[in-house]
């Protein structure tokens, strides 16, 4: 057994100071450390502040330096952990409804602040991933039609008038489209289209009084054609007949155009009156007399019969024969509803 030797406190410092030196060289990091720490004990309070503003204005030159290499970075980062980051997202959210809220409002905040550029990053979003977005809407919508269908007549029914500004636009756009669209529908469901269009003309007859006379207008060759209301033209005219001053029923009185539609003239709300039966019937395709020509329509007919290959009367000049008796006629008497011919359109 080796006998016990005692060291002189030389022998001991000597001692320490290798042992030192080897646990330095062991463990460099560990050492920094220690030193950094008590480095910072040391500081005061401005030099610590000092400090630490020198190490946020490195980390921002770094950042400022090798953003590409950062952001893409995180980006491999998230992309290799996206269903672990999701679900600690959405648990942490759950859990803390504070947080909802707080995260709520700062998303409206920032979106309100900056609307343009949320949309246009939506817009070439859309562009640059189109067929994607496509195909995860019709995913969604296959899997829960019903859920899809009640949002979306939600959302019309909020804003109607957005959504009917914005199907006439899309319809512009895409005619045949719609059109195409639109045949294929009714081929597939004749029964339902056949039974809304009956509901619809019973709970809208002026409506459709006003697109019949449109249709038949453009049919027969209208030099112009415009949506007509038959309720305001009648109003205007004070219900009474244009050429013979006779009041007319709402219900029986003709549309008639001023320059008939067979010679050119437009199906506008300057070319028509409100005429009854015997008198349209009796005008038929002609102009009428100069003197019941209403103010709202003169200078319309006055251009139509200054073109040149329309008509060889002028303006004051005396009207043809056919047309006279329409001056001298007595007035119309008064005809009941049920005894006026149910037409939409005049003969001209």
């Amino acid at each position: 057994m080796p006998k016990h030797t005692t060291l002189t406190d030389e022998e001991r410092k000597a001692r320490g100071r290798e042992a030192t030196r080897r646990y330095r060289r062991r463990h460099p990091d560990r050492v920094q450390a220690q030193l950094a720490k008590q480095r910072i004990a040391a500081l005061t309070a401005s030099e610590l502040a000092e400090r630490r503003k020198r190490k946020r204005e490195r980390q921002r030159l770094y950042v400022a330096q090798n953003r590409a290499a950062i952001y893409a970075r995180a980006r491999e980062g998230c992309l290799a952990h996206a269903d672990e980051l999701n679900a600690r997202r959405r648990a942490r959210y759950a859990a803390d409804a504070e947080l909802r809220e707080k995260k709520r409002l700062e998303q409206q905040h920032w979106y309100e602040a900056n609307r343009d550029r949320q949309r246009e990053y939506g817009r070439l979003y859309y562009l640059e991933n189109h067929a994607d977005i496509r195909a995860k809407a019709k995913a969604k919508y296959a899997a829960n039609p019903e859920r899809f269908l009640a949002a979306q007549r939600a959302a019309q029914a909020a804003d109607r008038e957005r959504f009917r500004a914005y199907n006439r636009k899309w319809r512009l756009a895409n005619l045949d489209k719609a059109r195409m669209r639109d045949n294929a529908y009714n081929a597939a469901n004749r029964e339902k289209r056949a039974a809304y269009t009956r509901a619809y003309r019973r709970a809208n007859p002026e409506y459709y009084a006003d697109q019949i006379v449109k249709r038949i207008a453009r049919l027969r060759g209208a030099g112009a054609v415009e949506d007509i209301s038959r309720r305001e033209v009648y109003e205007r005219d004070g219900g009474a007949c244009y050429l013979c001053s006779t009041p007319i029923p709402y219900q029986g009185y003709h549309l008639d155009h001023i320059v008939p539609v067979s010679k050119g003239g437009a199906h506008t709300s300057h070319n028509v009156a409100t005429s009854c039966a015997p008198c349209n019937l009796r005008k038929r395709n002609k102009l009428p007399p100069l003197d019941r020509i209403p103010s709202y329509a003169r200078a319309y007919v006055d251009a139509f019969v200054a073109a040149p290959g329309e008509r060889s009367r002028t303006p004051g000049s005396p009207m043809p024969r056919a047309m006279s008796s329409l001056q001298t006629a007595p007035a119309s008497p008064q005809v009941s509803p049920g005894t006026i011919p149910r037409r939409f359109e005049c003969n001209g």
